[in-house]
């Protein structure tokens, strides 16, 4: 009877921890979406990779702080391309993004999409269509077809920023001309595209996150070539949520990508139910932990 009590007022307490705690974090979140946060744009550098950012119209909040903070840490800032995922979301860049650069610039994602081959298409419109994953084949496709046109830094809109991440990067990525990323603190491919890629380090390497990723103008078009994609047709077709990273860890590991160190990125849990950030990283990508992008926004 006492063991019971005590598992009781144990699952009680854990509970109250998670209403809590959410509860907190929702707060912050609606506080935070109701109108645009400042954006104050720093003065452009072209020699800086284009930064690339899709989203769909529910994450322009992310989005938009995602790019506040940037420009708090950064003296300068890269070029910059916004990528809608849908009409609605394009009118939502309008609203979240009222006084852009001019050269800072805009795109419906399809716009992208049609810069690549039919046989680059074919694939992604398969995957686009595949189910409740489809989705993420939009960003895959604006991947490809930015890094036909530049030197680019992919961030997903979960991304915030505390540090100058461009100093270090600007190093790194002149040393070594290759894919940078940073890792994450689990394996989240799709194990059986990884098994048909018959690439070692996906299954031993360390694992990578695409939420920030530098890639050197037209290295992935030719790791992730159009015939390679027409053997990976079928699982595009039944596509998981974890086909994209599986595909960039690919190419990382092909073109001997290297890892950005964990002062600059950080993917992590670590510090769930924490009132207040205990990561120190210049920059961090909230995969897993949306609430915890609302606990650190500013």
């Amino acid at each position: 009877m006492h063991k019971n009590l005590l598992r009781f007022i144990s699952q009680i307490r854990e509970s109250l921890k998670y209403r809590f705690f959410y509860g907190y974090c929702n707060i912050l979140r609606v506080l935070k979406s109701r109108q645009p946060p400042q954006v104050d744009w720093r003065p452009l550098d072209p020699t800086l990779p284009t930064l690339v950012a899709i989203a769909r119209d529910v994450d322009m909040p992310l989005l938009a702080y995602c790019l506040r903070t940037l420009m708090i840490n950064a003296t300068t800032r890269p070029p910059i391309w916004l990528i809608g995922d849908s009409d609605q979301a394009c009118i939502a860049l309008n609203h979240w993004f009222p006084n852009l650069p001019p050269d800072v610039q805009t795109f419906h994602w399809e716009t992208l999409l049609t810069e690549l081959s039919s046989d680059y298409q074919h694939f992604i419109r398969t995957w686009l269509h595949s189910g409740y994953y489809g989705g993420y084949a939009k960003k895959f496709a604006i991947t490809l077809a930015a890094n036909l046109h530049a030197d680019i830094l992919l961030t997903d809109a979960d991304v915030l920023w505390f540090g100058d991440f461009f100093t270090p990067l600007q190093q790194q990525r002149h040393q070594t001309p290759t894919i940078l990323s940073g890792q994450d603190y689990a394996r989240t491919y799709d194990f059986e595209v990884a098994a048909t890629l018959a690439e070692p380090q996906l299954f031993e390497g360390e694992p990578l996150n695409c939420g920030l990723v530098y890639y050197p103008q037209g290295v992935l078009v030719q790791t992730l070539t159009s015939d390679l994609l027409s053997t990976l047709l079928s699982y595009a077709a039944h596509a998981t949520c974890h086909l994209e990273q599986t595909l960039i860890a690919y190419a990382f590991w092909q073109t001997g990508g290297q890892w950005l160190s964990s002062d600059m990125i950080a993917t992590t849990m670590s510090d769930n139910f924490r009132l207040r950030q205990r990561v120190v990283a210049h920059a961090r990508h909230y995969a897993g932990g949306k609430h915890l992008f609302w606990r650190d926004a500013y």
